[in-house]
């Protein structure tokens, strides 16, 4: 089970009919349902003897951030897209300007919670760029709303035990203004580390003029490294 999961399950996307129909938008009846309704059935997994070249394949093939990982019918760990960039940390290779993304879908500031939430599950980002007065101003993860949803504010604003009050808060609710960005001309190399050193999968990208430009995934920068491999 993923964030973007839940994030689909709590109103972004088709999940949500449980909370609507099975649980009557009550939400302590969607609070205890079982994880097995919402958890990805189809699990793309990875074998402890296979190679690092196999698991960025499979990522790739299959558009995950990460496997569990298994031996002998059980898993023993899981693997993600930043410890595979850690082992090909050697090969990345290039700057940010080209690879980054460019064409960036954003949410303004101001925004209710549960237009970012289906806007995460309907352009399948994990990480929205937030504006304000049509300037960037920081990053929604889809971690930051399951930290919302996992907290105590929800029950505090549903008085009467609707999901609906829980999820009546605006972007700027939960997302902190924190402009994190590294510049276009500054190498791969030194991007990994920053997002590493901060502990992010993704960084915005400012021009030499101090404009955004862009946005920086770890996705990225492992197409340097398949880009780079062939």
């Amino acid at each position: 089970v993923a964030s973007s999961d839940v994030v689909n399950y709590f109103g972004g996307g088709s999940l949500n009919m449980i909370v609507r129909e099975r649980h009557k938008n009550n939400i302590y009846k969607a609070y205890n349902e079982r994880v097995e309704r919402i958890m990805q059935l189809s699990v793309v997994y990875a074998e402890l003897h296979e190679s690092v070249t196999d698991v960025l394949e499979k990522m790739y093939r299959f558009n995950v951030g990460g496997l569990p990982v298994v031996y002998q019918g059980k898993v023993v760990g899981f693997v993600s897209e930043r410890d595979v960039l850690g082992y090909y940390s050697n090969r990345l290779e290039g700057v940010v300007k080209d690879y980054m993304s460019r064409n960036i879908v954003t949410i303004d500031y101001d925004a209710p919670l549960i237009e970012a939430m289906k806007l995460i599950i309907e352009s399948g980002y994990r990480r929205i760029p937030v504006v304000s007065s049509k300037k960037v101003i920081g990053i929604l993860f889809a971690t930051d709303i399951v930290r919302y949803l996992g907290g105590k504010k929800p029950f505090e604003k549903a008085l009467t035990g609707r999901i609906e009050e829980a999820l009546d808060v605006r972007v700027s609710d939960i997302a902190v203004p924190d402009l994190l960005a590294v510049k276009e001309d500054i190498s791969l190399k030194e991007a990994f580390d920053f997002l590493t050193q901060n502990g992010i999968g993704g960084v915005l990208v400012r021009d030499n003029g101090g404009k955004i430009v862009g946005i920086l995934t770890e996705r990225d920068l492992l197409n340097s490294v398949a880009i780079g491999s062939k």
